[in-house]
């Protein structure tokens, strides 16, 4: 049988609009009322402040590296107070694999006269531990990936444990011989659902009704969730809901993915997955809708802006990766005011999460 390569987002768009027959550019049917405050908070006045105060979930093996940089850089560049971890996970850069954010127990100390502003590393959701270290008015963000992918990145990070990726069928025709009984210390159990915060019931009894029951409830809490294989569409949408300039959300991607073959091999590993991973599919294929119907609210223009910061992030990729000058100058556009992409940019744009660490614990507490 002949192969094709295909990208990630290309299979999973296909898969996942053609198997589940979802209508992407649809109107919103006011009648189910399950997601009014996803599409309200999508439309903002353009003469609103920027926003400074935001919690993101920072899910493992999703991307969420490169949005993290996002905040990081925006937050130092304009000396906003950070979460930061208190190294009791053991990590400089994880708060926690197990628990949300604690005062005293996982992070530092708020600095004196300041308040949180920004919370951007590893932990795990709650938002009622939560909403007492945050301003009242924090927007809420978090990333997911299409499960499956999410699992495979998984097993290849931690090939010391799983092998060198080419188990992962082994591994899911017996996965009670893998698993943890414990969910909170395992990596391979609905990983995203649990840092979410889901009831831990439903890890060992799947209830589709409890199970949608919660998503509403993320459906309330979360002002955006990105899609990984939409990140430029998911990265639009989130500039526009933070009222943030072009620049400020210009990325490169960091721990680049591998390209994935479909092949009756892979669409097999697939549908086993779907069956051990019913909460990540459930969270996953949610979001993945409510992110088209955000995006829809904005009409047309938005589509156009997706378009432009699509050419721009490549322009960027291909200055950051050859030495062709110190800058470039980006011209002004409907979107965005000119400006110039340096080769600091570019090196911000990579630097370790662990090196801006140490930019932010001399600044926020001398």
């Amino acid at each position: 049988m002949k192969r094709y390569i295909f990208s990630a987002s290309l299979v999973i768009a296909t898969l996942l609009v053609w198997v589940n027959n979802i209508k992407l550019f649809g109107k919103y049917d006011s009648n189910t009322n399950q997601r009014t405050k996803a599409l309200r908070v999508a439309v903002i006045p353009n003469n609103q402040k920027q926003v400074h105060h935001i919690f993101y979930l920072k899910v493992h093996k999703t991307g969420s590296s490169t949005v993290q940089n996002v905040f990081l850089r925006y937050g130092i560049d304009r000396d906003l107070t950070f979460v930061v971890p208190n190294n009791s996970s053991g990590y400089r850069n994880v708060i926690s694999y197990t628990d949300t954010a604690i005062p005293g127990y996982n992070i530092i100390p708020l600095p004196k006269d300041r308040h949180f502003e920004m919370l951007c590393f590893h932990v795990i959701y709650n938002r009622t531990a939560l909403d007492k270290i945050m301003p009242n008015d924090t927007k809420y963000v978090a990333i997911v990936r299409e499960p499956f992918l999410q699992f495979d990145s998984t097993l290849r990070y931690f090939k010391h444990v799983f092998g060198d990726g080419q188990n992962v069928s082994t591994f899911l025709k017996n996965p009670h011989l893998y698993k943890n009984e414990d969910v909170r210390g395992s990596f391979t159990n609905n990983r995203m659902a649990f840092e979410f915060d889901f009831p831990e019931s439903l890890f060992r009894d799947f209830n589709s009704h409890k199970t949608q029951e919660y998503l509403k409830k993320l459906d309330e809490e979360f002002d955006v969730v990105l899609v990984n294989e939409y990140m430029e569409e998911s990265i639009v949408l989130l500039r526009r809901i933070l009222n943030w300039k072009v620049k400020d959300v210009i990325f490169l991607i960091l721990n680049k993915n591998v390209l994935h073959t479909l092949d009756n091999t892979e669409l097999e590993k697939r549908q086993l997955y779907r069956q051990y991973a019913k909460l990540d599919y459930a969270l996953y294929e949610f979001f993945f809708e409510r992110l088209w119907r955000q995006i829809n609210i904005f009409g047309q223009d938005i589509f156009r802006e997706i378009s432009y910061f699509k050419s721009l992030r490549r322009s960027v990729e291909n200055f950051c990766s050859t030495d062709s000058g110190p800058f470039i100058f980006v011209q002004n556009s409907t979107w965005s005011e000119s400006f110039r992409v340096s080769r600091k940019d570019c090196d911000d744009m990579l630097r370790h999460e662990n090196d801006y660490v140490d930019m932010i614990l001399p600044r926020q507490y001398k």
